[in-house]
Formats: structure tokens, sequence, C-alpha cells
């Protein structure tokens, strides 16, 4: 089976204790690691990535889960997401310090900070909201939920954290 590889990708294949990994490298610099499972033989053709099965059995569950699992991680790499975080309310602040560390004050006596992943990186912090771009979604989805475990979104007031573009409704104060 033959894969096209995206433009912006390099692939390098290494081998650690007789088990091979699979390196895709980004135009900037990222890189990833898949493990690749040993029931198939993997090569590189010019812009391909080939796909053999070595028992010459047709492993089709297993072929199918495998590449189910590294197209969708191709398409990830090739897409960068964007999230932006709102935080509405008196005191709410997010403040990055240098590269990898994010501050955030959250109306509480004392601050909170996050050390950014290496696969993640901020656009711009702005007085209500921050920009946050990767080419991992499924780590940029894990670091904006650690963001929201300190300070969640008030139902009632409208105030807190909040993902530009998701709904949000408010519920409405019991009147006596």
């Amino acid at each position: 089976m033959l894969i096209k590889i995206p433009k912006n990708l390099k692939i390098l294949f290494f081998k650690v204790k007789n088990v091979k990994y699979l390196n895709l490298i980004t135009k900037d610099e990222q890189s990833f690691y898949i493990k690749l499972p040993s029931i198939f033989a993997f090569k590189k053709i010019k812009d391909f990535f080939f796909i053999e099965d070595l028992n010459n059995l047709i492993n089709k569950k297993s072929l199918k889960n495998f590449l189910f699992y590294f197209l969708n991680y191709l398409n990830s790499l090739r897409i960068k997401t964007k999230k932006i975080i709102l935080f509405k309310g008196l005191g709410l602040k997010l403040i990055l310090d240098g590269f990898n560390k994010l501050i955030l004050k959250l109306g509480f006596s004392h601050e909170t900070s996050l050390i950014l992943k290496k696969n993640l990186f901020f656009l711009k912090s702005y007085k209500n909201y921050i920009k946050i771009l990767s080419h991992y979604k499924i780590g940029l989805g894990n670091f904006i939920q650690q963001i929201f475990k300190f300070k969640p979104a008030n139902s009632y007031t409208g105030r807190g954290l909040f993902i530009k573009g998701n709904s949000f409704i408010l519920k409405p104060i019991k009147k006596t």
C-alpha cells in the first residue's frame, strides 16, 4: 500500500532495541515519533510511504487500525490547529512568561503557572484572550483542559474562561 507524504514533512526510520520507529519532522523542526508494528515492512520511495505485509498474510484488521491511526496523525501534522481562549471577569489574566511558561491570575490569592509542552506555541496574548497554535490537536486539547481545571466558566454569571466558537448558554437566575 502506498501513502503520499505531505511536502512539509520529512520522514526518517530508526531502530531502538529491535523496535522500529518512524520520525516525522515538520517544517518548523518539530519531531514526532510513531512506533511501527513488526508485522509490516515499511519503506520510503521518493514522496511515498510503502507498507508491505511480511508474512504474506493479509492482516486486514491490523492494517486498517494502523492506517487509520497513521493517516489521522499525518493530517493533524499537516494542518495547524488554533484555539482562542477568552477570559471574562474582573481579576482574570493570562500572562506569558518567556516562551514556555503561562502564568494564570484567576482572582485567587495566589498565581498558578503552567509549563508549555514542546508541541504547543502561543501566537499572541491580548487583553482579554490568548491564541494557542499547535500541529498536535490532542496535545492542544489536553493543555486547554488543564487551564480550564483552574477556573471553569460560571454558568450563572457568564464569567470565567471560554473557548471562542463554543456555544455557552447562561442559566436563568431564580426569581422569588
